[in-house]
């Protein structure tokens, strides 16, 4: 999908000629407190070239911030405020002031920068990139680099252990995952997935991660206590992308992009436990609202679904933008 972006904006128009292109709702203003009452969502949205932000228990757009081209992923700062994002096509890393509404810095990086991860003392960002096969480490303050850390092949996303000791990086192309020790800065292991590894989440309360595997229709486990594989890998619906937790990490939602759906899963029996119809192409999941909610990005359709975790219904569809990508809540 990513190789080429006009192409495959041609290719995303022409599958779906009747998709919605009115240009949604824009809240103007030179800034726009944050609201309290519940959580914001920050979606990436990958054709439009900014973030979108959702109010999500009201399911409205109320404000985009400019970024690069081809924003990708998000990642957020809970402490001071501060999301930082991934420009895919600029080839570049946005800080986005969060009380603001403002892209307060963007600096250079390296070719095709996808995912992204703040270290869990806030100070550094971990980069990963298809366009190379490294990952930059950024300091969270000024966007300086600090070092670089070799790959054996490009990556693509990235999340890191609870205790902050270790990252892994999806390697798509070569259905790989690579554990990297954080204190040394190196990639110590190398495991086996499936084909086209896409997204990696840990789990908030066990040493296990969930890696999809979008060209395979599959799941990798990982003990990460090991940097093992925990389990043998599970079957999903047709090109699973983005993977959310909930109930202390015993439920997983993944967003099937070729079956138009979001899955639950029990993650200990590994049985797949409802299945939830959302709009074309979901990308992106993440929890939300004391995880009552849900929200999915739906790439081919420029909206996100808002979900009921409690009856597993859509309650809600917001238009955000053409090609809505990963996201962050806060």
């Amino acid at each position: 999908m990513l190789d080429n972006r006009e192409e495959y904006i041609r290719q995303v128009k022409e599958y779906y000629p009747n998709k919605n292109d009115a240009e949604p709702h824009k809240i103007e203003g030179d800034f726009v407190l944050r609201c309290q009452k519940c959580d914001l969502a920050y979606i990436c949205i990958y054709g439009s070239n900014y973030v979108a932000v959702v109010d999500i228990k009201e399911g409205i757009k109320i404000y985009e911030i400019e970024v690069g081209a081809g924003p990708q992923n998000i990642d957020i700062n809970r402490v001071s405020y501060y999301g930082y994002v991934t420009n895919f096509w600029s080839n570049s890393v946005s800080m986005i002031d969060l009380r603001l509404y403002k892209t307060v810095k963007t600096v250079d990086v390296g070719i095709n920068p996808a995912g992204i991860k703040l270290s869990r003392d806030g100070r550094h960002v971990y980069i990963a990139h298809y366009g190379q096969p490294v990952m930059y480490v950024l300091d969270a303050a000024t966007l300086e680099k600090v070092t670089e850390i070799p790959l054996p092949s490009n990556g693509f996303e990235i999340d890191i252990t609870q205790d902050g000791n270790l990252a892994f990086v999806t390697l798509r192309s070569v259905g790989q995952i690579a554990v990297i020790d954080l204190s040394v800065n190196l990639a110590v292991k190398i495991l086996p997935a499936g084909a086209g590894t896409e997204f990696v989440r840990i789990s908030p309360s066990d040493p296990i991660a969930i890696i999809s595997n979008e060209d395979g229709n599959t799941l990798t486990a990982v003990n990460t206590q090991l940097a093992e594989s925990a389990f043998p890998d599970i079957p999903t619906a047709e090109m699973p992308v983005g993977i959310a937790f909930t109930r202390c990490g015993s439920r997983m939602y993944i967003a099937n992009r070729g079956d138009n759906s979001v899955s639950e899963f029990d993650v200990f029996k590994r049985s797949e436990i409802a299945k939830i119809p959302v709009g074309q192409g979901p990308y992106g999941v993440e929890a939300a609202c004391c995880e009552q909610l849900l929200i999915v990005s739906n790439s081919y359709e420029d909206t996100v679904s808002i979900i009921d975790t409690l009856t597993n219904e859509v309650i809600s569809t917001v238009t955000v933008g053409f090609l809505p990508s990963f996201m962050a809540v806060l």
